[in-house]
């Protein structure tokens, strides 16, 4: 993964830009007591983790603030497990990206795509969610399901992330 977004070439570099856009549109919106959410599904939730580990190569403000981050049926734990984030100190886990106040991994144990990430990373809680359906198609029910929303919800309220 490529942790400086100043350059970056081709499509790489264009999903990198439009997720830095969306991510300042949000902190440019956001009011002073207001809260910012954030979600990334899949590769998302990789690329969230990678840019929010350095927001400032990233092309965040200094003042860049994520109140919550849900990765969703992502692969952070494994990409930091094969060593393609931050190099963490010997036997201690990597640090949670310092933007972000609270962090919930949710993973679905029959999806495929699914990584847990408290073993890798400090100060982030995994939360299991069975999708109730198959191998085929756990890596896309989670957003079909109210129950993650409510489950999400909760966990969100519980952190004051939302009311």
């Amino acid at each position: 993964l490529v942790s400086n977004s100043e350059h970056v070439p081709g499509l790489q570099g264009a999903i990198r830009a439009e997720i830095l856009e969306k991510l300042l549109a949000a902190h440019v919106a956001k009011g002073a007591d207001e809260k910012l959410v954030v979600i990334g599904h899949s590769l998302g939730g990789v690329i969230l983790v990678d840019m929010l580990s350095s927001p400032l190569r990233s092309g965040l403000p200094e003042d860049f603030h994520v109140d919550a981050l849900l990765t969703v049926g992502s692969q952070p734990g494994l990409f930091q497990a094969l060593g393609l984030f931050l190099e963490p100190e010997d036997g201690k886990k990597t640090p949670r990206p310092p933007c972000v106040a609270a962090w919930f991994n949710v993973f679905d144990p029959l999806d495929p795509l699914a990584f847990r990430c408290e073993p890798i990373f400090a100060d982030v809680k995994d939360m299991r969610f069975d999708s109730i359906t198959g191998v085929a198609s756990a890596h896309t029910t989670y957003f079909k399901r109210p129950q993650f929303y409510a489950r999400a919800r909760r966990r969100l309220r519980e952190i004051g992330a939302i009311t």
